[in-house]
């Protein structure tokens, strides 16, 4: 097949939506070698993806404004000035101007409709398109269950078909072999305002005051001013020497740091389907959510559960964190070649839909 891919909606920093992509980019030339594929997307793109003959890429540089355009105008000028036989992308926002092919999306979360109050307001006018394009889209593909239920609720028009993250990523990480003499720390997000570290910082407080010791935390992610204000939360409550805020950190340092965690702590407001938590599965490391994440709907029993409380986050983490420690072997897990292909099926069928179709009339 000849496929345009735009992957703009996931641009350096957006954490889940650009592994998700980089991981799709990297394991699809293996999967189908034949296929050509156009990508379109942020200067990352070309940084990371080996340089093939079966792939060229379109880059477009980082910014709201230059993000939204190309999304919305030129992959699709771009799918029908190449002729491709679909155009795929990997956000719920899919160009309406790509002809008469095949015009795929993905949906990974509606979180701006659950907690509208976690975005900006132009990112929430920007995201009032995803549910028109996800109806208007020839397919909309879910990245889970719960994503699937979601879109079936807000874009009940929409032609939906779930296919479910890769979670085999991690199986390339250079190992790194636990110490039991180094001191116990924990690790959780804070890239996004859903990811609530601030939650964290207090269930810490409560944490340190049950076990009668300071584990340390470390907030990844979390820059600029919402750093300097979890740092003022930190001192508030009296934690602010057991808490690391190292910010973006290069990928062996966070592999790394995932590795030797004693306990990861997602305590998202909501999640399409939890990126970290298969990573840290891999290796065996507990996982502790908040109830309210909708995590355990689509982990269940992989995952622990807590009150999206200070003191129901913190009581679970003095317990995860008081006795010995212990992991899990690492798990099953589906792997991201199985996503490309559940991807390329659905482009292979509504492009033979379309094929069939132009030839009726």
């Amino acid at each position: 097949m000849r496929l345009v891919i735009d992957v703009l909606g996931a641009p350096a920093d957006s954490g889940g939506m650009r592994l998700y992509a980089e991981q799709l980019l990297r394991a699809w030339p293996d999967v189908a070698p034949e296929d050509r594929l156009v990508v379109i997307g942020a200067p990352w793109v070309a940084e990371v993806l080996p340089a093939r003959p079966s792939v060229t890429v379109h880059v477009v540089p980082e910014g709201f404004a230059a993000r939204a355009f190309g999304q919305w105008v030129r992959a699709g000028v771009v799918a029908r000035r190449w002729r491709a036989d679909a155009l795929l992308s990997v956000s719920p926002l899919v160009s309406p101007l790509a002809g008469r092919r095949p015009q795929v999306c993905i949906a990974h979360d509606w979180r701006h409709v659950r907690h509208p109050a976690e975005f900006p307001r132009h990112q929430r006018l920007y995201r009032r398109l995803w549910a028109w394009s996800a109806t208007h889209a020839t397919r909309s593909i879910q990245i889970s269950s719960k994503t699937d239920a979601e879109t079936a609720r807000i874009a009940p028009r929409a032609r939906r078909v779930t296919v479910e993250n890769g979670q085999d990523h991690p199986r390339t990480w250079p190992v790194v072999p636990p110490d039991a003499a180094a001191e116990p720390f924990v690790v959780t997000y804070g890239h996004h305002a859903n990811k609530r570290p601030d939650l964290v910082i207090r269930a810490l407080r409560v944490a340190h005051d049950r076990l009668g010791s300071r584990p340390r935390l470390v907030v990844l992610g979390a820059g600029g001013v919402l750093r300097e204000e979890l740092r003022r939360i930190a001192r508030a409550q009296g934690v602010a020497d057991a808490i690391d805020f190292p910010g973006y950190v290069a990928t062996p340092v966070y592999q790394e740091l995932v590795q030797r965690a004693r306990l990861v702590v997602l305590a998202s407001s909501d999640e399409g389907f939890g990126l970290p938590v298969a990573e840290a599965r891999y290796f065996g490391i507990p996982v502790l959510c908040t109830d309210d994440s909708g995590l355990d709907a689509i982990h269940g029993d992989r995952v622990l559960t807590a009150a999206a409380t200070p003191g129901g986050l913190g009581a679970a983490m003095a317990a995860l964190l008081a006795g010995p420690e212990r992991r899990r072997p690492p798990a099953t897990v589906s792997a991201w070649a199985d996503t490309v292909r559940g991807i390329r099926v659905v482009l292979a069928e509504a492009a033979a839909q379309h094929a069939a179709a132009g030839r009726v009339r």
